[in-house]
């Protein structure tokens, strides 16, 4: 392997790792820049320009981010408006460097298997982490949610539940097309204990993208490939295992159980739902107060339908509807619209949303469709069910998870005939 592209994956590497602590900005941004570079080096400005007349896609994924600078420009609240372009930069800067290589098979192999050797480690810390501190302070909650995640990373369970799908899909893909990756036979462990990990994290929308591609995975072999011993396993594994587990970590389902009260009044003052404690119609919760917030949003997208509010403006507008509707819940937590699509509509209208869609979600997965690449397209639509329910390019971090993979994966070159 040439030197170049073992700096690749070191850089890699490192900037997976690093992501992992948000409060290392200094790192981060080195680690950041490292890649960026790393890249740019690894072909000729020549061989960019041919990448680029293949993936037209990227002429919209460039054309987004000029609207949002064009937005950024038009607003009127300037200082609000570059505090916003600033985390939308990897949505430049990625599709630059890495959108603009080719990636051979070896280097794509070794940057996904680091890459999820490296969340199942940290994974692993913060289980460990979390058992000390349940034992120690004799409180179970130390082990879910946010609890599990922040004491040892910094992050929140959103964004280490994302990553922890990723790893599963990864180990995945490597135990079906890869038989003989080293290490083959810790694969299904590291699955069961990310499997494990992910229902403590908590996250709902994610988990349940992560059952619902294990019952599909199940059910493609069960009808396609007609292995019908090693799909019905897979099903009664499932249910199996999450009895288990929701018999050991019960207070997960109290996530679940705010399900069942997703009624709200903009002026009723209850407390914010936690799944420590007990769940009832008086609290502010999950998904009542997501709902209560996508009807604002949704009425400030009607009010600028077509080029929205603009980025600088979109907090205070937002505010705004808020304290009309004495909505101060939302106000005293500063709520986000905690739906990175319906973000997009009201902060830049629906031809950033259409611009947005169509050259981030939409031809990528074509293009991963065309060359038979089921990693990318289970881990870009993982992305794109994630930000249902939680605004993403108003974090730095969201920004560059999605940035780099994204990209990252349309320079990977792996094979349309494996599986």
């Amino acid at each position: 392997m040439p030197v170049r592209q073992k700096i690749f994956l070191l850089a890699i590497y490192l900037f997976i790792f690093f992501l992992f602590f948000p409060s290392w900005q200094a790192l981060n941004f080195i680690s950041t820049a490292f890649l960026v570079i790393t890249a740019l080096f690894q072909n000729s400005f020549k061989e960019k320009l041919a990448i680029l007349r293949e993936r037209k896609f990227i002429y919209g994924i460039l054309l987004f981010f000029i609207y949002i600078f064009i937005s950024v420009l038009t607003s009127d609240n300037r200082v609000n408006a570059f505090h916003s372009l600033d985390p939308r930069l990897p949505l430049l800067y990625f599709p630059l460097s890495i959108g603009l290589i080719n990636t051979d098979k070896a280097v794509s192999q070794k940057a996904l298997t680091g890459i999820a050797v490296i969340i199942t480690i940290v994974s692993l810390v913060c289980v460990i982490n979390g058992i000390y501190r349940a034992a120690h302070f004799q409180n179970t909650s130390y082990l879910y949610n946010d609890a599990l995640s922040e004491s040892v990373t910094g992050l929140q369970s959103i964004y280490v539940s994302l990553l922890v799908n990723i790893s599963v899909f990864i180990f995945t893909w490597l135990y079906i097309t890869k038989p003989q990756t080293p290490g083959r036979s810790l694969l299904i462990p590291a699955i069961i204990f990310l499997f494990i990990t992910s229902f403590l994290l908590a996250s709902r929308n994610l988990m349940s993208g992560l059952y619902a591609a294990t019952l599909i995975f199940a059910f493609y072999h069960i009808i396609k490939k007609r292995k019908y011993i090693e799909g019905v396993t897979l099903i009664f594994g499932l249910i199996i295992s999450l009895f288990i587990i929701v018999k050991f970590f019960p207070k997960t389902i109290n996530r679940f159980k705010e399900l069942s009260y997703t009624s709200f009044n903009f002026q009723q003052d209850g407390a914010e739902s936690h799944y420590d404690m007990s769940v009832d119609s008086t609290q502010w919760n999950g998904a009542n107060s997501r709902r209560a917030i996508w009807q604002c949003g949704w009425e400030l997208f009607r009010q600028y339908p077509v080029f929205g509010v603009h980025l600088g403006d979109k907090k205070d507008k937002l505010t705004a509807i808020y304290r009309d509707k004495k909505f101060d819940f939302a106000l005293r937590t500063q709520k986000n619209l905690h739906n990175n699509y319906l973000d997009i509509l009201v902060g830049l209208g629906i031809i950033g949303f259409i611009l947005f869609v169509s050259s981030w979600i939409i031809l990528p997965l074509f293009y991963f469709r065309k060359k038979g690449d089921i990693l990318s397209l289970s881990i870009l639509l993982t992305f794109a069910m994630a930000m249902l329910t939680e605004n993403y390019f108003d974090r730095s971090l969201g920004g560059m998870l999605f940035g780099f993979f994204v990209t990252f994966l349309l320079s990977c070159n792996i094979s349309k005939n494996e599986p």
